[in-house]
């Protein structure tokens, strides 16, 4: 039990209160007269039975009085119940957890400031010697202070050097797990733990069972204090995602990127533009438009490739409140070519007058080029000469209306596919549906995305199914879906192979007749499968523009992944350095032009540098020679932690009303002596005071009432005529 207010004051004054009715009491007795008077002693003798009750009840009464003038008096003193134990240095042991996601960044007064502040404050309320812990609390937390005793001038140093925000979203599992582990590390009789964050809504409204059980264990080893920093606005665009549209990854040719903008905010927001960069150079600026509240809108843009290599992109968001999440970075993998094997089952059969199999296939894909220079090199083979090619000196395999699928060639396929290479499948009327489905597409590793069923034909042939619209996402029938309708609707097709999708396929484009794939991928993108012929035997494709397309993406897409190279601030990401050997040693590049060596290690079969990037932006690795760069990886923030809303104090009760833990919204030093000092007694003690002067006042007003009642001249001869009796008796 302790004090807030002087005791040796307000204990005086209290002694004095609780001793000035008593004296008032014994002087008014000191003070009365007694007149000797004869008719009186017959009075006083009937009246000794009611003196003692009288006695009593004006005890009670100056009992009640004192006990109101102490209850006041104390409560002026303020005590205290302290349920945790002593205080004074070394008494207290203090664990602060300060949010340092990079949603803390948020506002033109970040939010980190504001709970550094608010750590600052705990800070105050401590005695030298205390010992703290102080967590920066992240994806990757960071102690800054671990049970050390508390120094005002070292703590105020290491805040003011080393606490920042971070780049990294909040685990909040991971957290609380550090705080347990630093709480039962205090050996003091207080121990206090205090959270500091800005109480996103993504963190706190769906809390897991793991920081439930968390903060349980945390609040019975400690004091747990949420404090929640406010927020003075809630708007926020942030780039959610980069990725390649269209086009050709190759040199001298252009592709096709989007950046997703989402409003993460709860306003809606106008006038925002995206700049576009491709190795630090400006290539485009649009405009976003109007963006309502949670909604989002791709914006996109085109860039040609002048030379090969890792080409540096970067779609940057005009600011705003949160910066982390204004840019986006991606590395666009550009070809010096791509090398295709046409593996033609028609080639025999070309002629002048009737350009069957692979004929419009190879010049689609050759253009006008030269052999030389054409960003895509066709090799083109009969099928029956297919058994002379090494598969693994291409990096897609084209097979146009291949008869037959023999054991041995659909090993190589599959290995060749499993290797990285990609495979497009055209089916014609030479193909063998049952070998294909046994040997492609059967077995616990399918080649195929689907099996064949069987061809079937238009009712109409001079009519034809056309191209329908798909809802795919896949980026050839985006390409498909961005062309007026009217164009696609010229392309018809009169026969086709119905087939059935496997469990990891999927229809990509699909026919009129509403039943009909036109053309499937695999989950993996290594493999597309045309259901029709690649000539104009079945279809009128070859002759119309949207076929040198399709033809042109799908070799660039399965050459190399539409996916660019991106990775997680804060997570493993591999760099491919092809020809390094395992355990050499590479030097890499991150955003702000510093160097870290980094060991070769082999993942996958492939060799490559692992590293765990801390900032956003592009890590490049240099060729052996200098002269050149050999691979690079781009890094962006966890968009998760863009939704910027925060939970009010209600929300929190709510979401928490299980959880033994306090949520203060006002003062946190308070809080922190409030702990520390137990409960302060005093408004229970002025109510008890209250109570007892009310209770004396009823009392007093009743046997006062009951005294002018009761006191008459029949009582008294009564009690008279009682007395001569009993001592008649006794005589």
């Amino acid at each position: 039990m302790n004090t807030l207010n002087s005791l040796p004051l307000w204990g005086g004054l209290a002694a004095l209160g609780v001793g000035l009715p008593i004296l008032i009491h014994l002087w008014s007795r000191r003070q009365r007269i007694e007149i000797p008077w004869a008719a009186m002693e017959l009075l006083r003798k009937a009246l000794v039975a009611r003196s003692q009750k009288i006695r009593i009840e004006d005890r009670l009464l100056l009992a009640l009085r004192c006990l109101t003038l102490l209850l006041v008096a104390v409560a002026l003193l303020r005590p205290v119940y302290n349920t945790s134990g002593s205080t004074g240095s070394g008494g207290t042991g203090v664990v602060i957890g300060i949010d340092a996601s990079y949603s803390m960044s948020h506002g033109e007064h970040a939010r980190f400031e504001k709970a550094l502040g608010k750590a600052r404050e705990i800070l105050s309320t401590l005695d030298e010697g205390d010992p703290v812990s102080v967590v920066l609390m992240s994806k990757h937390p960071q102690v800054l202070f671990r049970r050390t005793g508390y120094d005002p001038g070292a703590f105020t140093r290491g805040l003011d050097e080393s606490a920042a925000p971070s780049t990294y979203p909040l685990n909040l599992e991971r957290n609380l797990e550090l705080l347990h582990e630093l709480v039962t590390e205090l050996k003091t009789p207080t121990r206090e733990c205090y959270i500091i964050t800005d109480a996103q809504v993504t963190d706190w409204q769906g809390l897991s069972d793991q920081a439930r059980n968390s903060l349980g264990r945390l609040s019975e080893e400690s004091h747990v204090v949420l404090a929640p920093v406010s927020a003075s606005a809630m708007e926020n665009l942030a780039i959610m995602d980069f990725t390649y549209s269209a086009g050709s990854l190759q040199r001298d040719g252009s592709a096709r990127f989007a950046a997703g903008v989402h409003n993460a905010g709860s306003q809606a927001v106008d006038g925002a533009t995206v700049e576009f960069y491709a190795d630090g150079k400006l290539k485009s600026r649009q405009d976003v438009g109007l963006l309502e509240a949670g909604e989002s809108r791709p914006v996109s843009f085109y860039t040609s490739f002048d030379a090969s290599g890792d080409v540096a992109l970067k779609a940057r968001l005009s600011r705003d409140d949160l910066l982390d999440d204004n840019q986006r970075h991606a590395v666009a993998g550009v070809r010096s070519s791509v090398s295709m094997l046409c593996i033609d089952g028609d080639v025999s059969e070309t002629t002048d007058s009737a350009t069957r199999g692979g004929y419009y296939a190879v010049r689609a894909l050759r253009l006008k080029h030269t052999e030389a220079n054409a960003p895509i090199k066709v090799v083109h083979v009969d099928a029956a000469d297919s058994y002379r090619q090494k598969l693994s000196d291409y990096d897609v395999v084209m097979m146009i209306n291949v008869p037959d699928i023999p054991g041995d060639l659909a090993k190589r396929l599959q290995q060749f596919v499993e290797g990285g290479g990609g495979l497009l499948i055209f089916l014609g009327d030479k193909v063998d549906v049952e070998q294909y489905n046994q040997n492609l597409a059967d077995g616990a590793h399918p080649v195929l995305p689907a099996r064949l069923v069987e061809t079937v034909e238009h009712d109409d042939p001079t009519e034809g199914w056309q191209i329908v619209p798909s809802k795919s996402d896949h980026p050839l029938a985006q390409v498909v879906g961005r062309l007026p309708a009217d164009l696609t609707a010229d392309a018809r097709f009169q026969t086709a192979v119905r087939t059935v999708p496997l469990k990891d396929g999927h229809t990509i484009l699909e026919l009129s007749d509403g039943s009909l794939p036109l053309l499937l991928g695999s989950r993996d993108g290594r493999v597309l499968l045309f259901t029709s012929s690649a000539d104009r035997s079945w279809n009128s494709l070859p002759v119309h523009p949207l076929y040198t397309i399709l033809l042109q993406q799908s070799a660039t897409m399965l050459s190399r992944s539409a996916n660019l190279e991106q990775g997680l601030v804060g997570e493993p990401a591999t760099i491919p350095l092809p020809g390094r050997m395992m355990g050499d040693e590479v030097d890499v590049t991150d955003p702000t032009g510093a160097t870290e060596p980094v060991k070769v290690t082999v993942v996958e079969g492939s060799t490559v540098g692992v590293i765990t990037p801390n900032l956003p932006g592009v890590y490049r690795v240099a060729a052996e020679s200098g002269q050149e760069e050999a691979a690079a990886v781009a890094a962006n923030v966890d968009s998760a932690e863009s939704d910027v809303r925060t939970a009010d104090i209600a929300a929190l009760r709510t979401w928490l009303d299980e959880v033994p833990i306090e949520i203060v919204s006002g003062s946190v030093t308070d809080a922190a002596l409030n702990i520390r000092t137990g409960r302060d007694l005093g408004l229970l003690l002025l109510t008890l005071g209250a109570i007892c002067f009310f209770m004396q006042g009823l009392l007093a007003n009743y046997l006062s009432r009951r005294k002018h009642a009761g006191e008459t001249a029949d009582d008294v001869v009564k009690s008279l005529k009682g007395r001569r009796v009993a001592a008649s008796r006794r005589n």
